[in-house]
């Protein structure tokens, strides 16, 4: 049985919070925010000088720039007591944009991390070294995350049969002026984004890559290697646990991977057969991006090629001086959808 025991008188006001209300997703956020993977960094030691409650920590939570933005500091709750209500307590939400520096330090037995705020220093020692790393790199990518989501671009749309010239945030994960989904899915580490502005594959633990699309930045999309198959028509769902370091593959180069060899998995599945292929985005002849193994991808690409035909772009030059370029106009035909792959191929080659 636990005994309850005095605590030290904090130098800094507690910033104790109960379990809800650590959750904060960004307003107007266009992925599922329940759907994005959580991350948790069991930790063996925590300590600063003024906020000593921080010792209690036994695990942090990364939480990315879409669901908080923070280092949520986690005290787990004491089974040994009679109150099973208690599901723990989160000593501190560190906002990441309050961290001044953030270093991987050793002290010749152990490295450990070296977090500086404007009002404390906190040093923590991870159950797994390689953990700190991880962590620092979590906390950098999220930074730049946020820093590449104000960068904007003036795009051109269409509106009602009239044109607008508006300002976007290609890397933003928010609705904006005027922006409609017309395709959405939410899958854990990333999420897969078409509106009437861009499309976007949006890696929640990697930074820039691969960058988002507005619509005058590809000519043509395509369904490829699109075969059928047959596929567990999943009841209920999947609990995927995955560690920090399987979504920081830039700390190690190595290639973005959940783990799911603890994933409990309790449902009912049926097998039932559909297409599955990638979808090509092309640019001047060249691959500008893929999205891999899509279901029903020949369907994802008629909806891309519709939002494609009600952008605009600003006339360049070479169109104000008369004569509009031919496989221009062919590659529009085909975005349209008003002329089919064979017809574009074929009409390709003999102006060619």
């Amino acid at each position: 049985m636990g005994f309850p025991r005095s605590k030290k008188k904090s130098k800094s006001s507690s910033t104790k919070q109960s379990i809800g209300s650590v959750y904060r997703p960004l307003s107007n956020l266009f992925f599922d925010p329940e759907a994005i993977q959580r991350v948790n960094a069991p930790v063996k030691k925590v300590e600063c000088e003024t906020n000593e409650e921080l010792s209690e920590t036994k695990s942090i939570k990364c939480y990315c720039y879409e669901v908080s933005h923070a280092l949520v500091f986690f005290k787990p709750p004491d089974w040994h007591r009679i109150d099973r209500s208690d599901q723990g307590t989160n000593l501190l939400h560190l906002d990441l944009p309050d961290i001044n520096s953030i270093e991987v330090n050793d002290d010749g037995k152990h490295s450990y991390l070296t977090i500086k705020t404007a009002k404390d220093t906190i040093a923590i020692y991870t159950e797994k070294e390689v953990n700190v790393s991880a962590i620092k790199k979590f906390v950098e990518i999220q930074k730049k995350r946020k820093a590449l989501s104000d960068k904007s671009k003036k795009i051109t749309v269409r509106f009602g049969g009239s044109t607008k010239n508006i300002t976007i945030y290609p890397y933003s994960p928010i609705a904006q002026d005027g922006e409609e989904v017309i395709y959405l899915v939410t899958l854990g580490i990333a999420g897969f984004l078409v509106t009437n502005y861009r499309v976007w594959e949006n890696h929640f633990y990697q930074a820039g890559e691969p960058k988002p699309l507005t619509h005058d930045e590809y000519d043509e999309v395509i369904a490829t290697d699109v075969t059928r198959r047959r596929e567990e028509d999943i009841v209920g769902g999947v609990s995927a646990r995955s560690s920090l370091w399987n979504l920081i593959p830039q700390a190690i180069n190595a290639p973005l991977q959940v783990d799911l060899s603890s994933n409990k998995s309790e449902h009912h599945a049926s097998s039932v057969e559909s297409e599955f292929g990638n979808i090509v985005f092309m640019n001047d002849g060249k691959r500008v991006m893929v999205w891999k193994n899509f279901q029903d991808p020949n369907s994802t690409v008629k909806l891309i090629n519709s939002a494609k035909a009600h952008f605009s772009t600003t006339p360049d030059a070479s169109s104000s001086s008369g004569g509009e370029d031919p496989i221009k106009a062919l590659k529009l035909r085909f975005a349209k959808g008003e002329i089919t792959k064979e017809e574009f191929l074929d009409m390709k080659s003999m102006l060619e």
